[in-house]
Formats: C-alpha cells, structure tokens, sequence
C-alpha cells in the first residue's frame, strides 16, 4: 500500500471537497447513465468505455476546482498521445521502453520524494528477488534497435517539463484486455519509464535528486493508485541504492451502478449510488492536488 503519511492526508479538512459524496454522486451517474448511447470508443488502439473516459475527466474536474486552495493545479497541464522512450542496459542486455500510456499531467514544478536521503540510503540493503534459473527477460519481445532513444515526448523548452500523475484505463473488450497484473506492470513500468526518460534529461547519467511521479489506474469502478521514486539511473545490476515504488491496489470508488436507468411511464429512476468515500477523497483527490509529499521530507 502507500505510506501511512500519505494516507492520513485524506483527513485533513484542505483535502476535503464541499458536499463531496453528493458530487461524486453525481459524477458516477452522469458517467453511467448519461454521458453517451455509444457503447465503445478507442483510445491508443484499443477500445475504451466511454462512460470510464468520461468518469475519470469529471473526476479530475472536481479535483479542479480545488483551485483556489490548492494554487499549484494552475502549474500544470494535461497531455494526450505523447510519445515516450526510455531506454538502459542491465548486464549484458539493452532494454528499451516506447509508446503512448494515455493521459499524462505534466507540471512546472516536481513531486518532492517521499522518502528522504537515509531511507534512500537504507534501500541498498535490499536484496532484490530472482527468476534464476529462468531469465528475468524470458518474456520480453526482442526487436532490432538501430538507434537507443531518449525522450519524455516534449520538447526541451516544454515549460511543463515535469511528470506529475499518469493516468490509465482498462480495455473493455476481452481480447484486449490485460489480466490484473499485467495492467499493475504496464503502470509500474511506464511510470519507471518516465522518470528514467526525465532523469535523463534533466541530469544526464548521474541522479543529481530522487524524481518522483503517480499513476492512476481504473475501470470506471475499481482503482489503482502507484508512487514511483526513482532515486537511482544505475540499472545495471543488483547493488547499490534502489529504486522505490508503491502500489495501493483494487480500491473500489463505488459498489454497483446499472448502465442504464430504469425508464418507466416516461418517468426516469436513478438509484442511489454506494460510494467507498475515503477512496476517492484519500487517493484521488491527494494524487492530483499534488502537494501531498511536502510537509513529510527529511
């Protein structure tokens, strides 16, 4: 899960929405019952529910119009289809990391670290696990690289330059669709695959400072929520510092919502909606404000 000190922001009064649980409410049934008669749309190739597109952009609105508190929102813009590669070597193999993960909020000003310099430090004691004797790159697609790319899919006077919160949604079609696992690694690695690309770019081959960036997973009802400090850019083998990520994972926002309302003598009922309110107020909200590392560095 996330750290204790990032959850407990949820309780504090700043982070709290006025009439939250009616908003979020609303919010839900605008998505499920209102927003469109279409069934699918694509979003990077792959077919996507509208009702969860348009759930997550009426969620991060709400997140918006904490505004006026939380100022930093105006430091930041929201980008579609950048294109992003990351690549490094890890013993005697070239890895490389490219393509479009979806909606990214990228920010004048960086995520401060969520741990400090003697936790970061700690972390080369960590042993990390192995497959031996089967081969960590077992199934990894091999392809033929003539050129090893660098690049965060902005330019370099880009006045956003910075990786806040990167946001995913599930397929709904079964053939595209990931198993819960394999859609928990697609955000790990393109969350990691930012911050390299960034490190990069912002300090060469040595890490000058530990870079830290979000993400945000759904199928409309259930959430994942990641933090990824990346605190070292020396991949090539197990020693040394680590880097770090944490995962609070299948978080339900609400428990069950039909499609469609129930439409009688011309009449429309709308049943009321379970909603898990420490969920959206405790991890949304906080990963979007952004401001929630401050107060907790050493």
């Amino acid at each position: 899960g996330l750290p204790p000190h990032l959850l407990s922001l949820a309780e504090m009064p700043e982070n709290q929405l006025p009439d939250q649980n009616e908003r979020v409410q609303n919010t839900i049934k605008h998505a499920r019952f209102w927003v469109t008669t279409e069934a699918r749309g694509w979003q990077n190739g792959c077919p996507v529910d509208f009702t969860v597109n348009t759930l997550l952009l009426n969620l991060l609105h709400l997140c918006a119009t904490q505004r006026s508190t939380h100022p930093a929102i105006g430091r930041r813009i929201f980008a579609e289809k950048y294109s992003l590669a990351a690549t490094w070597k890890r013993g005697d193999d070239l890895f490389q990391i490219r393509g479009q993960n979806g909606l990214l909020q990228s920010s004048m000003d960086p995520l401060p670290e969520v741990c400090g310099k003697q936790e970061v430090a700690d972390t080369s004691n960590h042993v990390l696990e192995t497959f031996y004797p089967v081969s960590p790159t077992i199934d990894l697609q091999q392809v033929c690289v003539y050129k090893e790319m660098s690049s965060t899919g902005f330019t370099d006077d880009s006045p956003y330059p910075h990786a806040h919160t990167l946001y995913f949604l599930e397929s709904t079609e079964r053939q595209y669709r990931l198993h819960p696992e394999q859609f928990k690694a697609k955000m790990m690695m393109f969350t990691f695959g930012n911050a390299l690309a960034r490190a990069h770019k912002l300090y060469g081959s040595v890490l000058d400072c530990p870079i830290t960036i979000q993400a945000v997973g759904t199928n409309g009802r259930i959430f994942q929520f990641l933090v990824f400090q990346l605190n070292t850019t020396d991949l090539s083998g197990d020693d040394g510092i680590k880097n770090q990520v944490w995962l609070d994972e299948d978080i339900e926002l609400y428990d069950f919502a039909k499609v469609r309302p129930l439409i009688k003598k011309k009449q429309v009922k709308v049943t009321d909606i379970f909603i898990e309110d420490s969920t959206f107020s405790g991890r949304l909200i906080n990963a979007t404000l952004g401001n929630q590392f401050r107060n907790h560095n050493t």
